[in-house]
């Protein structure tokens, strides 16, 4: 599965306030400006190439990481000179999905029917569109339909969408 390790840096900086999407050797790198000033750093990786033996291993391996990066190296460092204490976190961020996504009197929305990889930069639309989508469904239901989900035809796409983006990056 995917692990994602985040560095919330707390000050303003005077980096660029551009979201920042940088490919590395075994992940990739997102860091973003975030409402309150802040920024938040996050390096994605498979779950099995993390190091074992806590939190110094993890902190050794992010530096690393980091090392082999051209712009989000120049970027961190930049913002860790205005920085009281960072806070490295590990977060999984599987793709997933519920099988079934409805039943008798319940039905799954959002990240809880089916979560994307973070690659693929859609979260926030999807999210909307389920919840759009589950109020229809949740009417026809209470209009004396069936209540019901195609997640195997959702999870289809998506797994063949995911196949080509991955395939882009050599």
């Amino acid at each position: 599965g995917v692990q994602t390790c985040a560095l919330p840096i707390s000050k303003q900086s005077t980096a660029n306030g551009e979201l920042l999407l940088e490919a590395s050797e075994n992940g990739w790198w997102y860091s973003a400006p975030q409402p309150d000033g802040s920024f938040i750093v996050t390096y994605l990786t498979d779950a099995d190439l993390l190091p074992e033996g806590g939190r110094r291993a993890l902190e050794q391996e992010w530096s690393r990481a980091l090392a082999s990066t051209i712009y989000t190296a120049a970027r961190v460092e930049s913002l860790r000179e205005s920085n009281d204490g960072e806070v490295l976190r590990t977060t999984r961020a599987d793709s997933g999905a519920l099988f079934p996504a409805c039943g008798e009197g319940w039905l799954a929305i959002g990240d809880a029917a089916m979560a994307w990889d973070p690659l693929s930069g859609s979260g926030f639309a999807r999210a909307l569109k389920s919840g759009i989508e589950s109020a229809a469904r949740v009417q026809e239901a209470l209009n004396g339909g069936a209540l019901s989900v195609d997640n195997a035809g959702r999870v289809e796409t998506y797994l063949e969408r995911k196949q080509s983006y991955y395939r882009v990056e050599t």
